[in-house]
Parts: C-alpha cells; structure tokens; sequence
C-alpha cells in the first residue's frame, strides 16, 4: 500500500499471464522482451533478403531519410511471416529476434512465383524493408490479385514504403 508501481511489478504481472498460456518460449522473460521497448527511444525495422534459398531477416534502429544520427540499438523482435507459395498455400512460420542480434539467417528454399509477407496483419511494432527482388515479388502478385493479401497488411506495405 502506498508505494509507485514500476515497470518489474507490470512485468510480473504479465509474467504470469504468459506463463498461464505459455506464450513465450521458456527461455524468455516478459522483462527481458520489454526493458528495450520501454527504456530506449525508437523502434526497429527489419529488411529481408532471399539468397540462394536463405531468408535472412536484419534489424537496425528506424531512422527517416537525411537523419544523421547513427545507432546500434536493437530490440526483442517477434518475428512472424507468411511464405505464399505459387500453388495458392500460405505458411505462416515465427521466430524470435533476439536484443543484440542485428542478422538471423533461416534456410527457406525455392519460393518458385512465391512471395513472403513479413509482420502480417501489422502485429508487431516494426517497419520492414525488402530486398529489391522480394519488392518485385510483391507488386506483382498484389497487382494481379490485391485480395490475396488482407486489407491491413497492403496499408502496412504502403505505410511502410513510403516511410523508408
């Protein structure tokens, strides 16, 4: 009674919660995940490559054109993305990205006419950024068929695009 409440007491809270519905992978801590969201200004962007059969995802510190500041701040990122294959199947795969690792590298495979969304839905707070050929990729399957990617995710894509 009588004492501020700090970020650890909402922490522990949340701690609890997702302990209860095991949403985190057992290595993980709700405080872990949130000091950097909480304690350091901005917010990431993640570019994605597709190389030889490799997905590598990097995040750096959003920053808008002509900004001079330079940083290497990195966050907890929960990465979720939707690999559409040309056949019309749609993988929906998930990682974490941890603080402190501005490159992780996945083994993807032949996306054929495929294409990737990355942050579907716009759950996560980040902007992402694709390699020119994954751009093409995206263009060209959204100018044929915009439905084939929900409403929010081509406001995100745009969003997106004319942010960075």
């Amino acid at each position: 009674k009588g004492r501020s409440v700090t970020p650890d007491d909402l922490f522990e809270s949340l701690q609890v919660a997702a302990s209860e519905d095991a949403v985190l992978p057992l290595s993980l801590d709700v405080g872990t995940i949130m000091r950097p969201w909480i304690f350091q200004s901005g917010y990431p962007v993640v570019t994605v490559t597709l190389s030889n059969g490799e997905l590598t995802f990097m995040q750096e510190h959003f920053l808008y054109r002509g900004s001079v500041v330079t940083s290497d701040r990195t966050w907890w990122i929960p990465i979720t993305y939707h690999v559409h294959q040309s056949v019309g199947t749609v993988q929906s795969q998930q990682f974490w990205m941890p603080q402190g690792t501005s490159q992780v590298s996945l083994e993807q495979g032949d996306l054929m006419d495929g294409f990737i969304v990355v942050n579907p839905q716009q759950t996560g707070y980040y902007r992402v950024n694709y390699d020119e050929n994954l751009w093409i990729r995206l263009i060209a399957k959204l100018s044929s068929d915009p439905s084939i990617v929900s409403p929010i995710s081509r406001g995100q894509l745009l969003d997106d695009c004319f942010k960075l």
